[in-house]
């Protein structure tokens, strides 16, 4: 089956807003629209029989890609989240038993420096 709309222009394209510094990035987002892009360009491209294989399996690729760096970043996520809890959790405990205070910050400047 060929695409019938082969012949007409495409539509205007919207011009991408462009970041001015990495502080403006929001990583989820750009993942989601990476993600939800290549998506719908894998759904128009198993229709059109005049798209070659290799382009849609490179379209899966590109999806398959995306799914383990959103699985990384949520890992990551996740792990600092975790960090934040402990460091808290350990904080509240120098202030409550000031005597642990020198031995533990003694060998975690060990452990820092190993």
């Amino acid at each position: 089956m060929t695409n019938p709309f082969l012949h007409l222009p495409p539509p205007p394209r919207a011009k991408p807003q462009l970041l001015s510094s990495l502080d403006e990035l929001n990583l989820k987002q750009e993942l989601l629209e990476a993600y939800n892009k290549a998506k719908l360009l894998l759904s128009d491209a198993e229709c059109d029989e005049s798209i070659p294989l290799n382009q849609k399996v490179q379209a899966v690729n590109s999806i398959a890609a995306i799914l383990q760096t959103i699985a990384k970043t949520q890992e990551t996520l996740h792990n600092t989240q975790t960090i934040t809890k402990i460091e808290a959790v350990l904080i509240n405990t120098l202030k409550t038993y000031p005597e642990l205070r020198e031995a533990f910050l003694e060998e975690y400047e060990r452990a820092l420096n190993a």
